[in-house]
């Protein structure tokens, strides 16, 4: 557990589309496997093929693939051994939660993808959340804002910031998208955001690249450390 300190928050971003080797050694992650997408689940190869658009599939793929060799390293086990299992849903208490380390002592952990990139978030002790998007121009965003914005909030940079700011709370709080963003109202806090009606989490902006919008969340959150492949 040497990999992640107590209090600590590491988060990897990578591109998928990359060879696979590669993406390990940007990541500073030790990679011996020609074939990563073996270290999947049945669960996570069922996901994968339920999509039926190729490029996507193979993207989930890798986009997990990248997950366990994450986690892999930070418990020192082999990736096909890292275990998940579902916490509790912080609405109603069952087992259908947000994904959590089926191994003891585990570290939290959040998972991003869009388009061609993932971003895996983890942290010792506390809940963490993550998102990233990928910036498409000349998409026009716009009338999200009406689902995204709370009454009376104002833009800060992008909609697409607010987007992933948002999005990176409401997974550190459990309750993902099953709560409405537009119930969360960000002020600036601390050099970050918060959210009057979520005590205790701070969001801040990643510096993940200029063609990426990113967000991590989580309560008394320090400093962030990346690490980008591609």
């Amino acid at each position: 557990m040497s990999e992640v300190d107590p209090g600590a928050t590491r988060v990897w971003v990578a591109c998928v589309d990359d060879e696979f080797p590669r993406v390990a050694a940007e990541l500073g992650l030790p990679c011996h496997d020609s074939r990563p997408t073996e270290w999947l689940d049945p669960d996570e190869r069922a996901r994968a093929r339920s999509l039926v658009d190729p490029l996507a599939s193979a993207r989930f793929a890798r986009a997990h693939a990248v997950l366990r060799l994450v986690l892999g390293s930070v418990l020192a086990v082999e990736p096909a051994l890292v275990s998940f299992r579902r916490g509790a849903c912080p609405a109603c208490g069952g087992p259908h939660g947000r994904p959590q380390l089926a191994h003891p002592h585990a570290p939290e952990f959040s998972l991003s993808r869009s388009g061609a990139w993932v971003a895996v978030a983890v942290r010792q002790g506390a809940a963490v959340g993550v998102d990233l998007e990928e910036r498409r121009p000349g998409a026009d965003l716009g009338p999200l804002e009406r689902d995204i914005l709370a009454a009376g909030e104002a833009v800060s940079g992008d909609i697409l910031d607010v987007w992933v700011r948002k999005e990176a709370l409401l997974k550190a709080t459990g309750f993902g998208l099953s709560r409405e963003m537009s119930t969360v109202h960000l002020r600036p806090q601390g050099g970050g955001w918060a959210d009057d009606g979520t005590p205790g989490i701070i969001v801040r902006d990643l510096a993940a690249g200029q063609t990426l919008a990113a967000a991590i969340a989580g309560p008394a959150l320090g400093e962030v450390e990346i690490r980008r492949a591609g």
